[in-house]
């Protein structure tokens, strides 16, 4: 079997979202078969939002399934033409020193997406990250 790297992995699992109500665009990533999570502010005002994966910027169409506004999450539900890689979720958070590495499609930045790599210098008290 071979090995994958972590963000390499990363990058299987995190789709761009385009909202053609909106003109919105912004990141999501696959959590479990047929679902994606994203940012509230992302799918604001829409019911669906194209998903582009890899080099397929029309991958499939998703449907916003569930809202948590208070949390700016959004859960987006789609027909997955096979079988995704999906991230895990935990409540654990980073601690200070740990390495963050982050994969996403930011508006500003171009269509192959935006990696970086950060280490943690400060967890606030809220619960918030402060990547240095």
């Amino acid at each position: 079997m071979s090995k994958i790297r972590i963000d390499e992995l990363l990058q299987q699992c995190t789709v761009k979202l385009s909202v053609p109500a909106t003109g919105q665009v912004g990141t999501g990533f696959f959590i479990a078969p047929g679902y994606i999570l994203t940012c509230e502010h992302v799918v604001r005002g829409a019911a669906a939002a194209t998903v582009g994966y890899k080099d397929n910027e029309d991958y499939a169409m998703a449907t916003v399934e569930q809202i948590f506004w208070d949390q700016d999450i959004a859960v987006l539900q789609f027909e997955p033409p096979e079988d995704l890689p999906c991230v895990l979720l935990s409540t654990d958070g980073p601690e200070v020193g740990d390495q963050i590495s982050t994969f996403g499609y930011p508006y500003r930045f171009d269509d192959d997406g935006w990696y970086a790599l950060a280490r943690n210098s400060r967890v606030t008290d809220n619960g918030g990250h402060n990547g240095g």
